[in-house]
């Protein structure tokens, strides 16, 4: 855990609600109301753009 940069860390932490989620519907057969579904699309977005480096300020050369 001390090597984990924070950046991972945190994104993980994140993603832990919505693995909690998606196992309740696979392992449980639970079923999600709507605003759940759109929880969790606004929950990965969130997570993609997160994890997605930045081209801001960088010159090829």
């Amino acid at each position: 855990m001390r090597s984990t940069p924070v950046s991972v860390a945190t994104s993980l932490t994140l993603a832990e609600p919505a693995v909690a989620a998606v196992l309740g519907i696979i392992v449980l057969g639970e079923r999600l109301p709507t605003a759940s579904w759109c929880g969790l699309a606004t929950l990965a977005t969130g997570l993609l753009v997160l994890t997605t480096p930045s081209r801001v300020g960088q010159r090829k050369r």
